[in-house]
């Protein structure tokens, strides 16, 4: 039976299946707790400790904090950061910018899309809390 790669085996509890793919891994972040109103509630509660910050501006405040560590992890580490339009064959572009030399291991390239939105605005509560 083949090893694991390093990957592999430090995540082993966390992945599911395979992964063999050696020159790229996307990862689509999913919290399931986010899926419902109650879950994004416990989900936040478990982040923050209460409901009284869970608003529009703390959220965009916590979006913002996350892409702009995103860029300056890339920056730092000169990887290179593409956004991408809806229908980036996402692929073909990490194709185009793939290492050269065969031995390369690490993280060359960071693709950021936006997934589109499942629906309309969420309900609000009285005190602007998403329901």
């Amino acid at each position: 039976m083949e090893q694991p790669d390093d990957f592999s085996a430090y995540y082993e509890d966390l992945l599911e299946g395979r992964y063999d793919c050696p020159d790229r891994l996307v990862l689509n972040g999913y919290c399931s707790l986010g899926q419902t109103g109650g879950g994004f509630r416990t989900w936040w509660r478990r982040l923050t400790g209460s409901d009284e910050t869970l608003d529009q501006a703390h959220l965009l405040d916590l979006a913002g904090r996350f892409s702009r560590r995103v860029h300056a992890f890339a920056k730092s580490h000169r990887i290179r950061l593409i956004h991408c339009a809806p229908g980036t064959r996402k692929h073909e572009l990490a194709e185009q910018h793939r290492p050269a030399d065969p031995k390369f291991t690490g993280l060359f390239l960071i693709l950021v899309a936006k997934a589109p939105p499942r629906c309309g605005r969420s309900p609000r509560a009285a005190t602007g809390c998403p329901i």
